[in-house]
This record gives C-alpha cells, sequence and structure tokens, in this order.
C-alpha cells in the first residue's frame, strides 16, 4: 500500500475524519478516494471494504 493511503485506516473501522487528520487531508478528500476504491472494487459499504482480503 501507498503511503497515505485512507485504506488501512478504514478497513479498522477508522471514520475518515480519523484518517483525515493523521493524513493532514481533509474528511471530504478521503471519501472522494474511498469512493473511487468502492468503484474500482465492486463495493458499495464500509462493511464490504473491512471484508475485503488484500496483501
Amino acid at each position: 500500500m501507498r503511503k497515505g493511503d485512507p485504506l488501512p485506516g478504514h478497513r479498522h473501522g477508522v471514520t475518515s475524519r480519523e484518517v483525515g487528520a493523521q493524513l493532514f487531508l481533509s474528511p471530504r478528500t478521503i471519501e472522494t478516494h474511498l469512493r473511487k476504491i468502492f468503484r474500482k472494487r465492486g463495493i458499495t459499504t464500509r462493511r464490504e471494504l473491512k471484508e475485503l482480503h488484500l496483501p
């Protein structure tokens, strides 16, 4: 995973606001990146994101 990737935090139940604070990004920026990830992976919920088995 790339440095600053919002995915690891969300896989552990961290909010967009918390991830944004850690990465010095706005929650809206985090949400934009998550939408792109959701679309690319074909998922629609954070629960599905949490259940993904990624390397």
